[in-house]
């Protein structure tokens, strides 16, 4: 296994954001298993002042989790905290007042957007709107930076997490605020996490006075009994985090919200202690070695627990007293298969973002796919199978291809970006979306044709945001606005794909039958990497308002009206990029006679 400074050294593809930033993507990465990093580096970076590196304001709607995370510098370490002892002053003021005005622009103060930077704005008003509307469940405020634990960075962060409590108590009382110390400590208990699911190695004692429940698998099996609290409150001063190990999420810790789910933990050991049994959903616990119970205890080799993390932190913050009158549910399963490990890990904790692509991983459909990948020599295609964390986390080859983003492309080429964007879960979960998405008549090809446009999208906006401050014009500032706002690409892939027709001069009776001559995914993203570049110059005054944190996303009247002015654009350029055009369709296969799939079964297509 790599250790953490290899793996980062490997992220090459990082390099130009910066070191600061370049750790927090990478964090991000890693905690929220995105598969397209440069993709959030574009649309979630935001400059909130004239000095420092940008800051990260990521929303997950599906997953209900927000994160306002700044990036600051390493400091020298004495003992286990850093030398900023003086809290007067320390190495991390930078990074933590970045944060600060971050969180005042974002969430405190709902006016602030009005005279800062289009693409802040934007950002701000995106954010107003998820937490006005309850769209966001959790919000994280992360520091990153590469130094040992600071005392002072974590009593400022506890500052600005306490200040958002207060200020947002009566606008959203049901939000869960964090906050997180990202330090090289924290960065690399998460990475070590994903490659050793088990850190607690010895063997543990598990009292069992009523017995348990035995249940056997095809390579596992597992042991279903009633644990007391104490032992659980034992156990977790024993072993602290590393009893956490393959849950990266860890123990979320509490806030005064009501609905906060570990106050009502809390709740139910203080007021109802006979009833936390029947309330709690319990534990869930992988173990290395199942032994033979004895004398009333079951002894059991390595333990991590993967569900049930916050019903175990609460009970190690109460009372011993407390603790020894509460019974939890407890499963203990030993499985040695790794991948069937991970899916234990993996559908035993439901805020997986990308779990929902694994349901389709042996679906017919996905099984051509794959064979029809890899007959075109292409490799990458994953099909809705995941391996672990590496794939997502290692620098990503130029023809891979993940299952997930090429259903969001899909669904956005014909006709439907705002599933593209708010539903990427759904194109997986919901059988009538995965049917029309990947219908029956889906190929390889055209997965490769409708991919290929998102990263020539993907592609130029990474060339945009790299280019020095001074070559910036007001021209290519448009242009990056336009690519910040929420759903800006899958926006772009529906009105260039409703534009298609104009560049090739013909008639597409069915945008299904589309696919290139050569089918090298690489190849096919520079087929479209003139017409992307084309696109930008009509998007800002064309498609602009729709993606720009107002909500008119899921207007489909006002993205309809956009996106003719887009088309109304690109037809009145047919003459002047004519050898543009002609260039593209040379490379286009689009037969004359198809039968391959109606407009009604590929659905929204047009």
């Amino acid at each position: 296994m790599a250790s953490l400074h290899e793996a980062l050294d490997e992220r090459d593809d990082l390099d130009p954001y910066g070191d600061p930033v370049k750790r927090m993507l990478f964090a991000a990465q890693l905690a929220f298993e995105v598969e397209d990093i440069h993709a959030l580096a574009v649309e979630q970076l935001v400059k909130v002042g004239v000095e420092g590196p940008p800051c990260l304001m990521h929303i997950d709607e599906e997953t209900g989790l927000a994160v306002l995370a700044a990036a600051g510098p390493g400091v020298p370490a004495v003992g286990l905290l850093t030398a900023d002892t003086d809290s007067s002053s320390s190495p991390h003021d930078a990074g933590i007042a970045s944060l600060v005005q971050l969180v005042n622009l974002a969430l405190l103060r709902p006016d602030a957007s009005h005279g800062l930077p289009s693409e802040v704005a934007v950002a701000c008003e995106a954010f107003h709107r998820a937490v006005r509307t309850g769209a966001v469940k959790r919000l994280e405020f992360w520091y990153v930076h590469p130094g040992p634990p600071s005392a002072v960075a974590q009593s400022r962060l506890r500052a600005v997490r306490e200040v958002a409590e207060t200020l947002l108590e009566k606008v959203s009382p049901s939000l869960s605020i964090e906050e997180t110390e990202v330090s090289e400590h924290q960065l690399r208990s998460w990475y070590d996490r994903e490659h050793s699911q088990i850190q607690v190695e010895e063997w543990i004692d598990i009292p069992c006075p009523d017995g348990f429940l035995p249940q056997v698998g095809e390579g596992w099996d597992a042991r279903s009994l009633s644990v007391s609290g104490a032992w659980l409150h034992n156990l977790v001063w024993q072993h602290e985090e590393k009893l956490f190990s393959a849950n990266i999420r860890g123990y979320l810790g509490r806030n005064r919200s009501a609905s906060n789910i570990n106050h009502g933990i809390q709740q139910t050991i203080d007021d109802r202690p006979e009833m936390f049994w029947p309330f709690n959903n319990g534990i869930t616990a992988l173990v290395h070695e199942i032994g033979q119970a004895k004398d009333g205890v079951l002894p059991v080799r390595g333990l991590s627990i993967i569900n049930g993390a916050q019903t175990v932190g609460v009970i190690s913050k109460a009372q011993p007293e407390q603790a020894e009158r509460i019974q939890v549910t407890a499963r203990f399963i030993r499985c040695d298969d790794t991948q069937t490990v991970r899916d234990i890990i993996r559908y035993n904790n439901r805020q997986n973002p990308t779990l929902a692509a694994d349901y389709r991983s042996t679906d017919p459909t996905q099984n051509r796919l794959r064979e029809q990948f890899d007959e075109l020599g292409v490799v990458g295609y994953n099909g809705g199978r995941r391996g672990g964390i590496e794939d997502v986390i290692r620098r990503p080859g130029e023809n891979m291809i993940r299952a997930a983003v090429a259903g969001q492309a899909l669904a956005a080429f014909h006709g439907d970006p705002v599933t593209a964007y708010h539903g990427k879960n759904a194109v997986w979960e919901d059988d009538a979306l995965y049917a029309r998405v990947f219908n029956k008549h889906i190929n390889a090809p055209h997965v490769i044709f409708c991919h290929s446009l998102y990263k020539a999208v993907e592609q130029r906006a990474r060339e945009l945001y790299q280019l020095p401050a001074d070559e910036k014009t007001s021209f290519i500032g448009g242009q990056i606005n336009f690519l910040r706002g929420r759903g800006s690409t899958w926006l772009l892939i529906a009105a260039l794909a409703d534009s298609l027709e104009t560049v090739l001069a013909k008639p597409i009776a069915n945008r299904m039958t589309l696919s290139f001559r050569n089918s090298d995914p690489e190849q096919a993203a520079k087929h479209w990497a003139p017409l992307v570049e084309l696109a930008l110059t009509a998007a800002d005054h064309s498609l602009a308002d729709v993606v720009s944190g107002s909500g008119k996303m899921r207007d489909e009247a006002a993205r309809i009206k956009a996106m003719k002015v887009f088309q109304a654009f690109i037809a009145s350029q047919a003459d002047l990029q004519r050898s543009r055009f002609k260039k593209f369709a040379k490379q286009v296969v689009l037969p004359t006679n198809n039968t391959a799939a109606t407009v009604e079964q590929i659905g929204g297509a047009r």
